[in-house]
């Protein structure tokens, strides 16, 4: 709740503050993946404002909200937004920290990788698209199973256009490709059938 009314109040300084004294008083070690939950939430929840939200992600990052928290944060905020454009520096820095930092890319939620992708989608910016879906499969693998659910909606995003069709398949063979053993490979290769069609199986038969 307090860190809600810091980010109503526009008070972006004091809200990042806050973010790092809660991480490391409430949220230390193994219960990280709940903080980067409440990050989350609250960035989805709470609209920033239109003219705000440059400079909000701005102030939160230069007062040391940093790697998958502000991944999170920034690709949470800019959801609400489609028509600023200069979120699209914001985006591409987020999509290049994903690419350059591994353990960021790990500890990020596949729906975030998601949510960044869709915003390349809004923003029409086919090579931002392509370049986060090659990012999916890393990020799906390490949630485990329930990966394959949001691999199954990009896939679907990804289809539509001819742009970026063949990046959805080259998605779901690397997503294949991780997995650790047969059981499970064949599990996934079968849902993935069920629910996108015929026409994967055989490239995702020939991948596995």
């Amino acid at each position: 709740l307090l860190l809600q009314i810091h980010l109503t109040l526009g008070d972006y300084a004091g809200l990042a503050q806050q973010m790092r004294n809660q991480s490391r008083i409430f949220y230390s070690g193994d219960q990280q993946a709940k903080y980067l939950k409440v990050v989350e939430h609250i960035f989805t929840e709470t609209i920033i404002p239109e003219d705000h939200i440059v400079g909000a992600l701005k102030t939160i990052k230069q007062h040391g909200l940093k790697s998958a928290p502000y991944i999170i944060a920034a690709t949470s905020a800019m959801q609400h937004h489609q028509n600023v454009a200069e979120l699209d520096v914001v985006a591409e820095a987020v999509r290049t920290q994903l690419e350059r930092t591994p353990f960021a890319l790990e500890a990020t939620p596949p729906n975030i990788v998601l949510n960044l992708m869709r915003h390349f989608f809004r923003r029409k910016n086919v090579e931002g698209i392509l370049k986060t879906a090659d990012l999916l499969p890393i990020s799906a693998f390490q949630v485990g199973t329930s990966g394959v659910k949001t691999i199954t909606s990009a896939y679907n995003e990804l289809s539509r256009s001819k742009k970026t069709h063949s990046a959805g398949l080259k998605m779901l063979r690397a997503y294949v490709r991780q997995q650790q053993d047969d059981e499970t490979t064949r599990k996934i290769i079968a849902y993935l059938i069920k629910e996108l069609g015929h026409d994967i199986r055989r490239p995702l038969e020939i991948t596995y």
